[in-house]
């Protein structure tokens, strides 16, 4: 088994919106990572409401807001499933200016 994540885009995860299939977005070490959240829904402490609200998205703000627990990292850490396509931030070249 190849310990390579999977590269999504933003619109990938955002199609993952419901119960049966949630995904969230989490931003950690400057990487935003992709974590399939659908087993722990009915487990988690706050309710499935709280994936449910950021389902497809980009959670990192609201996850950082709340002072989980090093069990709570843990569990979250085995449903990473990939990580976000980076936009290209290449400028593109001007083209030259001639005069005559």
């Amino acid at each position: 088994m190849s310990n390579e994540l999977k590269v999504f885009t933003q619109e990938e995860v955002a199609a993952h919106t419901t119960a049966d299939d949630c995904w969230i977005i989490i931003s950690e070490a400057g990487q935003k990572k992709v974590y399939d959240v659908t087993k722990y829904l009915i487990n988690h402490p706050g309710g499935p409401e709280i994936f449910l609200d950021l389902a497809g998205q980009d959670a990192s703000e609201d996850y950082e807001d709340f002072n989980h627990s090093t069990e709570a990292r843990k569990t979250l850490s085995k449903c990473l499933i990939g990580i976000i396509k980076e936009e290209s931030e290449e400028v593109p070249k001007a083209a030259p200016e001639y005069s005559e």
